[in-house]
């Protein structure tokens, strides 16, 4: 099996066992405007860009596909993130299953535990997130396509830290990294 992958537009990805999953670092500069604990040593806008492997096989035409339109829709995607978790927050739009679903009083407490205000519009979530990188998953049982984790640190949710499912175009799902699910029909 190979130790590395190349691909012409996103790059050499290395086969990271630990971690099942090729792994490169990639430009998405537009996830910049998340801020919480953000360290000055940290190259801006370059984040991990992984492909979910449990078999190591390198990734499929469909999984590059994604990719690729993430990074293409970086710009539109970022904040669509917060308005998302506002929607969410405050009951709105399809349900995520998740405690913070039409809960402010929690995300109140939550951010109290920062020191910080209650939010009172998505972009106040922009300086408690944290923005990590970006998973492509393979697809899971019943599921026709490979789907975008974004994942991010979370002032509201530092525990367990926080997954937004995409396919590249739009938010599809929250919840915690690594466990979102899409949204309930």
């Amino acid at each position: 099996m190979s130790k590395t992958w190349n691909h012409p537009q996103l790059g050499t990805f290395i086969n990271d066992t630990d971690q099942d999953a090729w792994v490169q670092t990639c430009d998405l500069p537009a996830f910049n405007i998340f801020t919480w604990e953000v360290e000055t040593d940290e190259q801006a806008g370059q984040y991990d860009l992984l492909f979910r492997k449990f078999d190591g096989e390198e990734p499929s035409a469909t999984e590059v596909a994604l990719a690729l339109r993430v990074v293409a829709n970086q710009t539109k995607l970022a904040p669509l993130v917060a308005h998302a978790l506002w929607e969410d927050f405050n009951g709105r739009g399809p349900k995520s299953g998740m405690w913070w679903h039409d809960d402010m009083s929690q995300i109140e407490e939550n951010f109290g535990y920062d020191d910080r205000p209650c939010p009172k519009s998505p972009d106040d979530l922009l300086s408690a997130m944290r923005f990590t990188g970006v998973t492509i998953r393979e697809p899971s049982e019943g599921a026709a396509a490979p789907l975008a984790e974004l994942t991010f640190a979370a002032v509201f949710e530092e525990e367990h830290c926080v997954g937004i499912l995409t396919d590249g175009d739009k938010i599809i799902g929250t919840g915690y990294m690594h466990d979102v699910e899409p949204f309930e029909s």
